[in-house]
């Protein structure tokens, strides 16, 4: 016979061995069984785990799902086999509330005493196995030997053990919903993947991410891009890294579109960009770019967007304002020549009359009159002699741009306090009078500018022409202006001075802060191959 304290320590080793089962064996079937075991061989008894479930009827049954019997009998498993809670009701009742129910035949209630009669028990104790917090089953210990009593440390022991069998059947419940929901969302991700791949394929244009620096470090480019540039994707993504972006676009683009992304970045988290690259075939390609910026975790910016080809649109533009300047162009040239060839000739023929009247007059008060008249006359040759110019400036038709800047620089040298530099490298070639009047006129705003707004005490005029380009930079070191006013939208002249560059094919950079003075630049393409192009907008222009 075993002692009280030899009795214990059996169970609390039985009970401990059951728990690590459960902890280790990373088989919950297999695990259950043996615990199963270690607790009936402990207790001297029958242990089963009963799990609840709905019948199709709706009906709450208790049904045996793992047991270990000292002798395995069918019929008592099958006597505990959908067996309606409805019968237990006082018993469901303090399970659900997290009690546990001992009971003996000698002293049980009639339905319990039915049952222990078929399956021949003595005496038992149910506990409640909770998952989610929700009545998931029940862990009960039955003697088919004798009626016994149940201790309070033993209650508590198989308590334990109810609470172990529930919280690995939680995680492995919460397991399984984990890597349902995995399965089900990396499913989600693959087919919005999917879909993002075939969105991104149609669209005529480069999708991106790169980091947030000068060399346009690619994190992410889409295949269009090799449509777009004649170079693969994999040639600006790691590992190759063959070529950044940036080595693409035009030279003379970089570090003004860098500063123009920043300088909207500061306004907002998004931004929009025209600029040039030269693509593997050597050709210069015009490109809209829409982007925006995001943050990492780490704090760490990049720039996420898309760039399309606007080539066609853009030469199409270039057309278009060819067209507009030359009809432009030709009205003033119309209205210059009336103005010269009729009008003027007509006050100088009023004026010659009025002298002659003069001269044939001795009424001292009509000679006064007439020179009055005469005088008036005189201002009015004046005026439409400089309107004339204005309109048309003949230095340009006769001479060329640079004689007609530095005529316009000595017209005005009384004027204004700025002093004008006026350099070139043109020698005593020309330029094609279509290219002269356009950056006259550039240059003539400009001037005007800078004389109204800049305060400036030195502007330098310069333009240069180099091996494929022709190069007018404008400086002056006046009080400069914000940044928000270089919108051609807001004035200073700057839509009229960029449909200018654009009608040539060219483009107008604006760079000023307050403080800091005001850099002008346009580049005008100007080599043999667009020989042909300026020989288009000639036409246009009606020469």
């Amino acid at each position: 016979m075993q002692t009280a304290r030899e009795y214990n320590d059996c169970v609390l080793i039985g009970v401990s061995k059951a728990i690590n089962e459960l902890i280790i064996n990373q088989n919950f079937e297999e695990a259950l069984d043996r615990s199963l075991q270690h607790i009936g061989q402990a207790f001297d008894g029958d242990v089963f785990v009963a799990e609840v479930s709905l019948t199709p009827g709706k009906e709450m049954v208790l049904s045996v799902k793992h047991h270990w019997m000292k002798v395995y009998s069918q019929k008592r498993l099958a006597q505990n086999t959908n067996k309606p809670l409805a019968a237990f009701a006082q018993i469901f009742e303090l399970l659900k509330a997290g009690k546990s129910y001992a009971f003996k035949k000698s002293t049980a209630d009639l339905e319990i005493s039915r049952h222990l009669e078929l399956t021949g028990g003595k005496s038992g104790v149910v506990f409640p196995i909770f998952v989610r917090e929700n009545l998931w089953g029940t862990l009960s210990l039955n003697s088919m030997e004798e009626e016994r009593d149940w201790g309070e440390a033993t209650l508590s022991v198989l308590q334990s053990f109810a609470c172990a069998i529930g919280s690995i059947l939680t995680k492995i419940i919460y397991r399984n919903s984990l890597e349902q929901d995995i399965v089900q969302q990396s499913q989600q991700i693959v087919e919005t993947n999917r879909r993002y791949q075939s969105l991104v394929h149609n669209i005529p244009g480069v999708v991106f991410r790169c980091a947030m620096d000068q060399s346009w470090t690619m994190v992410y480019i889409s295949p269009y891009v090799e449509e777009l540039t004649g170079y693969e994707a994999s040639q600006f993504l790691a590992p190759e890294f063959k070529r950044s972006f940036a080595e693409l676009i035009h030279p003379n683009d970089r570090d003004f579109i860098w500063m123009e992304i920043n300088r909207q970045l500061k306004k907002g988290s998004s931004y929009k960009v025209n600029y040039r690259i030269v693509d593997l075939q050597g050709k210069t390609k015009w490109l809209w770019e829409q982007g925006t910026v995001q943050e990492n975790s780490h704090g760490e910016a990049s720039l996420e967007g898309c760039i399309i080809d606007i080539t066609d649109r853009v030469e199409s533009h270039e057309k278009v304002m060819a067209a507009t300047l030359a009809t432009e162009d030709r009205e003033r040239r119309y209205f210059s020549r009336e103005i010269h060839d009729n009008l003027q000739q007509i006050l100088t023929t009023a004026h010659l009359n009025l002298q002659h009247a003069k001269r044939k007059l001795m009424n001292p008060k009509a000679q006064a009159y007439i020179e009055s008249a005469s005088g008036s006359v005189n201002e009015a040759i004046a005026e439409t002699r400089s309107l004339s110019h204005k309109l048309m400036p003949k230095t340009i038709q006769d001479y060329g741009y640079v004689a007609a800047v530095a005529a316009m620089i000595d017209n005005i040298r009384p004027t204004t306090s700025t002093k004008f530099d006026f350099q070139h490298n043109l020698g005593s070639d020309g330029l094609p009078e279509d290219v002269a009047l356009c950056l006259y006129r550039i240059t003539q705003e400009a001037i005007t500018n800078i004389m109204k707004y800049a305060q400036a005490k030195e502007a330098t005029i310069q333009l240069m022409r180099h091996q494929s380009m022709l190069i007018l930079t404008i400086d002056d070191n006046g009080i400069g202006f914000e940044s928000d006013v270089l919108d051609p939208a807001k004035g200073f002249g700057l839509n009229n001075m960029s449909n200018r560059a654009t009608a040539l094919g060219g483009k107008l950079e604006v760079d000023s802060a307050v403080g800091k003075g005001t850099h002008i630049l346009v580049e005008v393409p100007y080599q043999t191959e667009n020989q042909d192009d300026r020989t288009e907008i000639k036409d246009l222009i009606g020469r």
